[in-house]
């Protein structure tokens, strides 16, 4: 029983001791997967609406606008983010942000107790090959109101690891 507690409390320690360093954003992460270049170095992306939702929209309690409602969300926190130029037209872009909540469809049916998510997915324009990906999940929301508050804290989910992503370092080579 002590040496369980004892090993308890040097775990407690080394994680509160961990936690509390401070890190500085300009040192930037290293994230667990190497981040494609384009994404650190990219100045200009294209954000494009890949749409989703359920229909009937019931089946998930996801409002039938909700790609509209989420497209609005992220462009506006790209914008303010201001680390890439939005682009209207995406042959002026190096990167197309596809930004959707893609329903949570198994073969050919829907399961109303799956959550539907907010998914980004990262192409190279030139290529079209996928980069990246991220998803942040929606819980079941209802009222409307209550989807609007979980979507805005998916949002900022997906800019958190956005801004990981882009601010990584690049990972040494062995």
């Amino acid at each position: 029983m002590r040496k369980s507690a004892l090993l308890l409390l040097s775990f407690l320690i080394s994680f509160s001791t961990a936690a509390a360093q401070p890190h500085s954003p300009k040192q930037g992460k290293t994230v667990p997967a190497h981040v494609p270049e384009q994404i650190r170095t990219a100045k200009t992306i294209f954000i494009s609406n890949v749409g989703g939702g359920c229909f009937p929209p019931d089946l998930t309690y996801v409002p039938r606008d909700a790609a509209v409602e989420a497209y609005g969300k992220f462009y506006d926190a790209m914008e303010l983010w201001g680390r890439y130029r939005v682009a209207s037209d995406p042959s002026d872009a190096e990167l197309n942000f596809e930004i959707g909540v893609p329903c949570p469809y198994y073969g050919n049916r829907v399961w109303p107790r799956d959550n539907p998510r907010l998914r980004l997915v990262i192409r190279d324009v030139k290529t079209r090959a996928v980069l990246w990906a991220v998803m942040e999940p929606l819980p079941d929301a209802r009222p409307r109101n209550r989807f609007t508050q979980e979507l805005d804290q998916a949002v900022r989910s997906l800019m958190a690891n956005l801004k990981e992503l882009a601010d990584a370092r690049e990972r040494p080579r062995h």
